[in-house]
């Protein structure tokens, strides 16, 4: 099916004809679209082209009929003496469209028309070899306004001389709107990229497509989780939200927009969220929709908060409805310390009416032995704004009926048609300092219990050793002094002993050295990893001189650890990349270091097993194995013992694999940082 003529088709044909080509013709449907320009422009030119080629003979007549189709042309066109550049003919439009008259124009030439900071570069487009299409340049009309133009060139012989024939188009609103558009796009680019409010981009049928670093951290979840699905977006919504989230879907659908909604999120960590969600459908996008989330727990937000409410002055009902959309209690104070407007929340918070707060002190909601300590003090509290901007503080309020509740308030300054006022978002504590406290309680429990058990691990394991020596050492006696006088079974129930006592020797010493780990006092010093790397590795090879190994190490990657920790972490994760790469006939260990979002990230891969990171979880727990004792023996403590000493030392350690391509084992070593005291390491 022939597609609509372009002006670059049209203009080709023209130029054909102009140098004797009367078979050219511009390709039209078969149903063409009379309203569309280019069209009736291709249907006109062909229409000559067909009664000139008819009277191929007649000279005279051909140049008629190009000079008809130059003339009737809707776009300006005009023809250059390629010596000098000037203007030898022109069409009617060209004349309109520069706002000459024809004798003014034919007076000119082409660098007439340019600004003289692009006249080198005009200059080298009107003398490239041609033909030349859609070249994007600035002309000057006569009144002296510049327009942009996409120019077509293509060359001509007029009047037995060199010439240039071209048509111009002018583009000046396209290229006006990609600029606006541009625009729009690096505003949106440095908002996403702030950190003050989270975006994220979803399809209505429920995959994320997109998803900024401040809703990440918002969330607790990484970048990736999101995107690919493994965690859905729908769960991170408490059941009894849902039910606003689709009645945000039904006004999406119907009217591409959704009005601002308060809701929760669920973090990584089980945190619920508070968050302020404005919804808009992308267009041009298949169902694609972008969200805008405003953190409400902190002071930050809340100063950003103060700051929106600033701008929506503007206009009063929008300024009314904001502050009551905020779901901490607002209080509006003028110069005089008198409450000017409040919001429900805060009716709901102290008990009070509307009506009965405004006009009055903020003495009333304000134990009286605390309102010498907090009271009002507009100017030095304008004096402290202006100094340090919004600040938080927190303090006791009174209910109506007298009871006293701790709180959170964030204060900020406003400007109302000339008038300060004070803001103030007022936060009720009262359940988060009970979960503080019960956490504390739980903790400080929880590291008694914890340092009582390592002791009781530690000493049972210590006093288990003795015995398991006896054990397997009458089970050798035995062995070696009756083994002709044992029979094949008696013999092999003997080796399972021996087999078992070995395994529960491994398993001894590993419970050792994890208890050891956390119970050494940490000696920090500046050490040469790469080296301890090194050391390791040729311990490795000593024992298996027949393994052909290649361990890389970058010089001197340098870290703050206790050295003999430091042994100890790599002789874990690196014996671990050995034992796992026995199998592969080129094994390769790789240790090394990238930048991450907060420093260093350390690496050790290597390129053996592998493993199912729908198992990840499980890696660095006591005993727990993914391989078999056939496929590769081991104790299950090599992995946890490494994780407590990166624990220790305030960093964090994670894995990445795939089966049979692989482990990387990740871990970062702040550069100074408060010893942990739990026995997880956790600070």
């Amino acid at each position: 099916m022939t597609s609509a003529p372009s002006f670059d088709d049209i203009f080709g044909a023209m130029s054909a004809a102009a140098l004797g080509d009367l078979t050219a013709r511009v390709a039209v449907p078969d149903d063409p679209q009379l309203d569309d320009v280019p069209t009736r422009l291709a249907l006109g030119v062909n229409v000559l082209l067909d009664d000139l080629s008819s009277r191929v003979n007649a000279a005279d007549r051909m140049r008629e009929g190009y000079r008809s189709m130059f003339e009737s042309s809707p776009l300006p066109m005009y023809v250059l003496d390629l010596s000098t550049l000037r203007f030898v003919e022109a069409n009617d439009a060209a004349v309109r469209h520069y706002g000459y008259t024809r004798e003014e124009f034919l007076e000119m030439n082409a660098a007439d028309l340019w600004p003289s900071e692009d006249a080198a570069k005009n200059l080298e487009v009107a003398t490239h070899p041609l033909p030349l299409r859609g070249v994007l340049m600035r002309h000057r009309r006569k009144d002296g306004s510049l327009r942009w133009v996409d120019v077509h060139v293509n060359a001509l012989t007029f009047d037995g001389r060199p010439c240039r024939i071209v048509l111009v188009n002018d583009v000046t609103q396209r290229v006006a709107d990609e600029d606006a558009r541009r625009a729009a796009e690096s505003r949106f680019a440095r908002l996403r990229d702030s950190g003050i409010i989270g975006i994220i981009v979803t399809n209505l049928a429920g995959p994320v497509v997109e998803v900024n670093d401040a809703l990440v951290d918002l969330l607790g979840y990484a970048r990736e989780e999101l995107v690919s699905g493994r965690v859905r977006w729908s769960d991170l919504t408490p059941h009894e939200w849902r039910s606003t989230d689709q009645r945000a879907m039904e006004q999406l659908t119907s009217a591409g927009v959704a009005s601002l909604r308060e809701k929760e999120y669920v973090r990584h960590d089980g945190l619920r969220i508070p968050v302020l969600v404005g919804s808009a459908m992308l267009e041009g996008t298949g169902g694609d929709c972008i969200s805008f989330v405003l953190d409400l727990r902190s002071s930050k937000e809340a100063a950003a908060a103060v700051e929106h409410l600033r701008e929506a002055l503007a206009s009063e009902a929008t300024f009314r409805g904001f502050v009551e959309a905020v779901p901490d209690a607002v209080i509006i104070l003028n110069r005089d310390d008198r409450i000017v407007l409040v919001n429900s929340q805060t009716e709901k918070l102290f008990g009070y009416r509307r009506d009965e707060l405004v006009g009055q002190s903020t003495e009333m909601i304000m134990p009286e032995r605390f309102r010498k300590q907090y009271g009002s003090r507009f100017e030095d509290q304008l004096a402290g704004l202006r100094g340090v901007g919004p600040h938080s503080r927190e303090g006791y309020g009174r209910r109506r009926d007298g009871t006293e509740f701790p709180f959170e308030s964030t204060l900020g300054l406003l400007e109302s048609a000339g008038e300060t006022l004070l803001c103030s978002s007022v936060r009720d504590t009262t359940e988060r300092k009970r979960a503080e406290g019960a956490r504390a309680r739980a903790k400080d429990a929880a590291e008694a219990a914890s340092l009582e058990l390592e002791a009781f691990s530690y000493s049972v394991a210590h006093d288990l050793r003795a015995p398991l020596r006896g054990m397997n050492g009458f089970a050798q006696v035995l062995l070696d002094t009756y083994r002709d006088k044992l029979d094949a079974d008696g013999q092999e129930f003997l080796q399972e002993i021996l087999l078992n006592t070995s395994k529960m020797a491994d398993l001894i010493d590993g419970l050792l050295s994890l208890a050891r780990v956390t119970r050494s006092d940490l000696q920090r010093e500046h050490a040469d990893l790469s080296e301890i790397v090194r050391e390791v590795a040729a311990g490795l090879r000593a024992v298996e001189p027949h393994r052909k190994v290649e361990v890389t190490a970058p010089d001197s990657l340098a870290a703050d650890v206790d050295p003999r920790l430091a042994r100890a972490l790599f002789e874990n994760l690196l014996g671990n990349a050995w034992k796992f790469t026995r199998k592969q006939p080129a094994a390769r260990i790789e240790f090394g270091a990238t930048e991450g979002d907060g420093g260093l990230v350390f690496f050790v891969r290597d390129n053996g097993a592998g493993f199912d990171m729908a198992y990840a979880n499980k890696l660095f727990a006591p005993f727990q194995r993914l391989h078999t004792d056939e496929a590769f023996a081991g104790a299950g403590i090599g992995l946890a013992t490494a994780q407590r000493i990166v624990h220790r030392h305030g960093g964090r350690i994670w894995a990445e694999g795939m089966v049979g391509l692989g482990a990387s084992f990740y871990f970062t070593i702040p550069a100074r940082v408060m010893e942990a005291t739990s026995s997880d390491g956790s600070a």
